[in-house]
């Protein structure tokens, strides 16, 4: 659309009060040059400072508009992450921001994998019914285990899922399950991370078989005790298991005498039963016993590995005993190892990390509504430019096209003229004229222009070229016939013979015709050459004569006072720094209370005024958010006026390329 009489008047005022603006700036420049009675040199210094003050200042400036920006998007990733795990969840009222901050909490508090906490939390929810409470009980207590065992904190909550699913444990048990976990890790040989992720194995089964957890914890600490690995003493405690809740095992040990059930129906502990099984088997050789295990596990599947805890247990029944009794004074041992390894250097620089992904995310998360205001805009820019005619977009990419391209001669051209300067500087700093020097870049330069001409030529008429040669030996072919291949071959023997010839007649001749010349130069460069060694020989001979007596005194303090002098130094350093150590002790028992104090003091009245600060920036950005309200409700006003502008501007442009278009034709 055309500007209209408001349009116009905007313009105008802009473009006079900017002439009076850029007035004023260069008025005052060379006012204040006059009055200080500032030099050219002087005036450049103050400008060279204030551009690198600029540039230092300005990038202080990219690089925190970089960082806050980094936070926004991290604070943004983190909601996404949250969001995810708030799908898990049936409870309406527990929201993103409750599972963000306690997902952050957790990260503020332990040295665990920050990225793993709410994917631990997306576990909790999917997999239990709990509520936001008791998930904040649960992802603590894999925070205290991801650190005892050093896991990551997923994994550690995975298994101790599956177990209390397993056995139905109550969320106010979690920290029974873990202590029993670490009290296997203590008992049995592996680590956490090992039973960790073996354990699941066996789960199965010692639920089929009727048995507690402490039980199944007590048979993988006796089988990796007596040489399995923690894989196999899984996968042995599994098939022993399977083995005993067979209903054809059960029938064997009840012929027996040996019940595997109690009156009511349900299966007897593990302990009790292989109790009564080593009572019926002692006094059996290692044949008979082995006789009898087959017998008695035969068609039970997984006979050999069931046998490989068998064998173990009935040599070994009062250390199995032991183990599975020991499970049973567990109480304490996640704390126990938790506070072991959160006093680490590796967990505090972790606990560190994670604080400051924490806080970056927490200052990200107050920039989130500037940046989704600012996508606003830009969205409704992009929606602008759709909305534009397709002249009118014709016309702004014709602008900056010609405009880039404009740049792009203006730099090549500042670049070449730049390189030609500093080539004749170099000419003339050698002693050329400026004259001399401008000639030799100039035929430089041609000769680099030629280059690539000739290249070009030869690559573009390279068919003609070739014909031209083609038919030149075609002439020769007819003239001479065969005999040009034996011409070509003269020729180029008589070149390889007559050119070294011609070469040594010419050298020979210059020698004879200029001999007195050379004879004189020769001398005169021996001369040189003798009197040169001579200044050199007399040089050094001087210099020696002259360092010697240095060199003696100084081999002399080398040998004689150094030693003395060092051991002298060493002891007065010694004695300096027990004096500096004990002032600095002394010192720091009398400023350690103080820092205390401070400390106690900076919580109790610079806290409150920080968080009244933190108040003010709140109004004053809530009053910055009313201001881009209104100039989010003025962007249509704006939009008018530069659609006009454009509308305006095209015809101009057009014009201009048709002109162009006229001349070039």
């Amino acid at each position: 659309m055309a500007l209209g009489a408001r349009e116009l008047l905007v313009l105008l005022r802009a473009k006079d009060q900017a002439s009076r603006v850029i007035a004023g700036v260069g008025q005052s420049l060379g006012s204040l040059g006059k009055q200080g009675g500032l030099t050219a040199g002087q005036m450049t210094n103050i400008g060279t400072a204030l551009i690198g003050a600029g540039t230092v200042i300005g990038g202080i400036g990219v690089l925190a508009l970089g960082w806050l920006n980094s936070a926004t998007d991290a604070a943004i990733s983190y909601n996404k992450q949250a969001a995810l795990t708030k799908t898990q969840i049936d409870d309406t009222r527990i929201s993103v921001g409750q599972l963000r901050d306690l997902g952050l909490r957790i990260a503020k508090e332990f040295p665990v994998n920050f990225d793993s906490i709410q994917k631990s939390l997306y576990d909790i929810f999917s997999s239990m019914d709990v509520s936001l409470a008791d998930a904040g009980k649960l992802i603590t207590a894999f925070a205290k285990a991801s650190v005892g065992g050093q896991v990551d904190i997923q994994a550690a909550g995975r298994t101790t899922i599956a177990i209390m699913n397993a056995w139905k444990i109550p969320v106010k048990d979690v920290n029974k399950v873990l202590d029993l976990q670490f009290q296997l890790v203590r008992k049995g040989v592996g680590t956490y991370e090992e039973f960790n992720s073996n354990i699941g194995k066996s789960i199965p089964s010692a639920l089929r078989a009727g048995q507690s957890f402490s039980t199944l914890a007590g048979m993988l600490a006796f089988m990796t005790r007596n040489g399995l690995n923690v894989a196999m003493a899984s996968t042995s405690a599994a098939r022993a298991l399977d083995a005993m809740a067979n209903p054809t095992v059960a029938k064997r040990l009840d012929a027996m005498g040996i019940s595997i059930k109690d009156a009511h129906g349900n299966f007897r502990p593990m302990v009790d039963i292989l109790g009564q099984m080593n009572e019926k088997f002692k006094g059996l050789t290692k044949p008979e016993l082995a006789k009898k295990l087959q017998d008695l596990f035969k068609g039970a599947g997984g006979t050999i590995q069931a046998r490989r805890f068998f064998d173990l247990v009935f040599q070994n029944f009062d250390e199995f005993k032991a183990r599975v009794g020991e499970m049973g004074g567990s109480a304490g041992q996640l704390q126990s190892a938790f506070n072991t390894m959160m006093g680490t250097e590796a967990n505090k620089a972790q606990l560190l990390q994670n604080r400051y992904q924490a806080l970056k995310i927490q200052i990200g998360e107050q920039l989130i509504p500037a940046k989704l205001r600012l996508m606003e805009i830009l969205t409704k820019i992009l929606g602008w430019w759709d909305k534009l005619s397709p002249s009118t977009q014709r016309a702004i990419v014709q602008t900056v096209a010609i405009t880039a391209a404009i740049m792009v001669v203006v730099g090549v051209m500042l670049v070449l003229m730049g390189t030609i300067a500093v080539l004749i500087g170099s000419l003339m700093f050698m002693g050329l004229a400026f004259g001399t020097a401008a000639a030799l870049v100039g035929v430089f330069i041609l000769a680099l222009i030629a280059i690539p001409i000739i290249i070009f030529i030869i690559i573009k008429w390279h068919k003609q070229i070739a014909d031209t040669i083609g038919r030149v030996w075609t002439w020769l072919g007819e003239k001479v016939g065969a005999f040009r291949y034996v011409l070509l071959l003269l020729a180029i023997a008589f070149g390889m013979i007559i050119a070294p010839i011609l070469v040594f007649i010419a050298v020979v001749s210059l020698v004879i015709k200029y001999h007195e010349q050379l004879v004189d130069a020769a001398k005169a460069v021996w001369k040189w050459m003798q009197s040169a060694w001579d200044a050199i020989y007399n040089a050094v001979t001087n210099a020696w004569d002259s360092i010697k007596p240095i060199w003696d005194d100084i081999y002399k303090f080398l040998t004689d006072t150094l030693p003395g002098a060092l051991e002298t130094f060493v002891g007065w350093m010694q004695t300096a720094w027990d004096t500096v150590k004990n002032i600095v002790g002394a010192a720091w028992s009398w400023i350690d209370p103080k820092l205390q104090a401070f400390a106690d003091w900076f919580g109790t009245y610079i806290t409150p005024l920080l968080q009244a600060f933190g108040d003010l920036f709140a109004a004053i950005w809530g009053r910055v958010q009313d201001v881009l309200d209104i100039a989010s409700q003025d962007f249509d006003y704006v939009k008018g006026v530069i659609e006009g502008f454009f509308s305006y501007l095209t015809p101009l442009i057009q014009i201009q390329l048709q002109i162009g278009w006229l001349l070039g034709a």
